[in-house]
């Protein structure tokens, strides 16, 4: 058992690794800092616990330390389910709407948080009686069937989502990885992402800037009333430095002009609201702009120089070691990766459409090996599978909402982030045990079994794998791409494939001139930006 518990061990130090480059440990409560880490490692954990339960049960005698028990599996099993279901149904959810509320007490933020998720749970509980009838007529009502109930409804709604996150990751990441192992294919790639990010760079200042505004006027004119004093100063506090002086001097110049608002309880929680999430966009676009402009300031001053005489604009350590990586590293490790994806996506995809079959090449290769070998395959099977779907998960912006920030991501986005893997996590371990001929396991007979309970459940997890197929052609095809431009939700839906549709099409047709004017624009952006920093920094 041994080998099983270091695989947990290493899963839970991957958790908390993964968690700290994307969460800022330190600064944010025990309940979100928990909440998240138990919410990355079941899914991480499942990686290691559904090869043992399976190759455990596919066998004569268990694997040598991997010899775990009947009643621990299904504690284990049991466990997982219910915790990521509380997580992922109750308190992310509480947790999410706590920090999104614009309240400042928190008890006006947990009432506002209760009845944000009062609202959707009673439109959970007209679906669930709805399901209640279907049941009734089809195999009764009780206790048992109600749990398998709740089990299947959540289980579809999951699987759906988690099938159209996969197949949307099983084309973009071996093509995203061929099309940018080249360098200048790749430096084309993120210029291409310049332009509509400096936009809403900008866009978000100016909104940012109005909320500014407004702290600073009720700073001078309400700060000294006990109602709102701590409230106000506690906006104040948090405005950027690098807005404070710009602003400072245009209130005193616009502050005749501008008319002092009626403050009460409802102004502050709007105002709250919107300054936070302008703030919160503003750190996740500043964030993503330096990085873009270190990739594509390296990709310009390695492709220009020789390995003795590059200069690069951001420091680096070792400027001969970084020439060689982003030159000669990086794209081939890249071309690997893309053939080892692409060889992985087709298994997948076929394995798919003919899952619980003796075809399904999934099966094929898993079920030819045998020890340790197996246990391995399954693993990295699996692993890929779990990549492609959160790849997708954080590569797609809903609404441009959530966002990612290296080590300091805002609770809300890490919040509804980390609901949605812990949600990917039962759904995709089922589906994957679909793809072999025999799913003999304590999860089949626990979850499977909770999920067959009626012919409408057992149909769905049928068929709605095989329909992964309409997902993946939509992502090959870009057909995502064309509709977000064609009914306008670019800016809703933002997506890092985008920019890679564009230049495969500009790559397609070398003369076209609006890829030229696109190129030509970023790169003024981007020598206009390192001008700024360079005479701020001087």
């Amino acid at each position: 058992m041994w080998v099983f518990i270091l695989g947990l061990c290493v899963v839970a130090l991957l958790s908390v690794v993964g968690v700290a480059l994307w969460v800022n440990l330190r600064k944010n409560s025990l309940v979100l800092k928990a909440s998240v880490l138990v919410a990355v490692f079941i899914p991480l954990s499942i990686v290691v616990l559904l090869p043992t339960d399976w190759v455990n049960h596919n066998r004569p005698q268990p694997l040598a330390g991997l010899d775990v028990g009947e009643t621990t599996y299904l504690w284990l099993w049991r466990s997982a389910y219910w915790v990521t279901f509380a997580l992922t149904w109750l308190v992310l959810p509480m947790v999410l709407e706590f920090y999104r509320s614009g309240h400042y007490h928190p008890i006006a933020r947990i009432k506002d948080a209760f009845r944000a998720n009062l609202k959707f749970q009673l439109m959970m509980l007209g679906l669930g009686i709805l399901s209640a009838v279907y049941f009734m007529a089809e195999v009764g009502l009780t206790l048992g069937h109600f749990k398998s109930m709740v089990m299947g409804l959540t289980h579809i709604y999951s699987l759906v989502l988690t099938l159209w996150l996969m197949a949307h990751s099983l084309v973009s990441i071996p093509r995203q990885s061929w099309t940018t192992a080249s360098p200048v294919s790749r430096l084309n790639y993120l210029y291409q992402r310049v332009v509509p990010l400096v936009d809403k760079l900008d866009d978000t200042r100016t909104g940012f800037r109005d909320d500014i505004l407004r702290v600073m006027m009720l700073a001078n004119n309400f700060a000294n009333e006990l109602e709102y004093r701590d409230w106000i100063l506690s906006l104040e506090r948090r405005i950027p430095d690098e807005l404070r002086t710009q602003l400072e001097r245009e209130y005193r110049s616009e502050e005749p002009h501008l008319l002092v608002p009626s403050v009460d309880e409802n102004y502050m929680v709007s105002l709250t609201q919107k300054f936070n999430r302008h703030h919160d966009n503003l750190v996740a676009y500043q964030s993503e702009y330096t990085k873009l402009l270190l990739d594509i300031t390296r990709l310009e001053d390695s492709l220009g120089h020789d390995p003795h005489s590059v200069v690069y604009r951001f420091a680096t350590s070792n400027p001969k070691r970084t020439y060689y990586w982003t030159v000669y590293g990086r794209p081939n490790l890249m071309r690997v990766v893309a053939v080892v994806s692409a060889v992985l996506s087709v298994t997948i995809l076929f394995s798919e459409m003919v899952h619980s079959t003796k075809v399904s090449p999934v099966n094929v290769v898993v079920t030819r090996l045998a020890g340790y070998a197996q246990w391995m395959m399954m693993i990295f099977v699996y692993c890929y599978m779990l990549v492609c779907a959160l790849s997708s998960l954080t590569s797609v912006k809903v609404f441009n909402v959530y966002h990612l920030v290296p080590h300091d991501s805002d609770p809300v986005s890490a919040s509804w982030y980390a609901m949605y893997v812990a949600r990917t996590s039962f759904p995709l371990a089922y589906n994957f045990l679909g793809l072999l001929v025999s799913r003999t396991s304590v999860f089949e007979q626990w979850y499977g079994a909770s999920l067959g309970l009626t012919g409408l459940f057992s149909a769905l997890n049928e068929w709605l794998p095989r329909l992964i197929l309409v997902p993946i052609l939509m992502s090959a095809f870009n057909v995502y791409h064309r509709v977000k431009k064609r009914v306008g939700f670019m800016e809703w839906f933002d997506d890092d494939s985008d920019a890679e549709a564009d230049e495969n099409r500009s790559l397609e047709s070398p003369r076209d001139t609006r890829h030229e004017h696109v190129i030509a624009e970023a790169k003024r952006l981007v020598e206009r930006e390192m001008h700024r920093r360079t005479r701020t920094t001087a």
